[in-house]
């Protein structure tokens, strides 16, 4: 994606985008993980490439699927055919409720939610990239976790029966043993 988004333009691309459901007229339910969904809530989160996402919705999501629905919106913002990442689907935690999501805005039948941070950790832990070390020290802290075994218990309630990976390990390590809280 050539164009990146900062937290305050991904506020707005997804107002822009849920205004344009709204006009199409279909109930949708859009859910945002990942950087996108940090962003919603960490105005110093540096910027994104793409919002992974995805639409709810059986029928609203064929409509999109079929139209350009994406289309003003990406104009707009001179935005990548591909900005709005549905390939994120499947990069949930397997067990992740209603209760991983809250909502974060609403434009007449279109709900935007965003994963909790609790559940961002825990997805973000699973990745354990080197990318997403300021993301977990930033939800570590909204977490108010300490610890690599709060770290461990935390991943435990999204990923049940798998472990942290030796790299997850050495990054909760790396943050949590650095000098001064990691409280935000």
């Amino acid at each position: 994606m050539a164009n990146v988004l900062t937290p305050e333009q991904v506020w707005n691309v997804l107002a822009d985008l849920l205004s344009t459901l709204e006009a199409h007229g279909e109930p949708t339910s859009v859910y945002v993980i990942g950087g996108a969904a940090i962003a919603l809530e960490n105005p110093d989160r540096f910027a994104t490439n793409d919002i992974d996402g995805y639409i709810r919705h059986t029928e609203t999501r064929k409509i999109i699927d079929a139209s350009d629905i994406f289309a003003p919106v990406q104009t707009k913002w001179g935005l990548e055919t591909d900005w709005f990442n549905f390939r994120a689907e499947g990069l949930g935690p397997p067990v992740a409720g209603p209760e991983a999501f809250h909502e974060v805005m609403r434009v007449g039948n279109a709900v935007l939610y965003a994963a909790n941070t609790d559940a961002l950790l825990a997805m973000k832990l699973n990745a354990a990239r080197g990318r997403d070390m300021p993301d977990l020290e930033y939800l570590l802290g909204a977490c108010k976790i300490a610890t690599l075994h709060e770290a461990e218990a935390a991943f435990e309630r999204y990923y049940p029966g798998d472990g942290l990976s030796d790299t997850a390990i050495a990054r909760v390590q790396a943050i949590v043993a650095a000098p001064g809280p990691a409280t935000h």
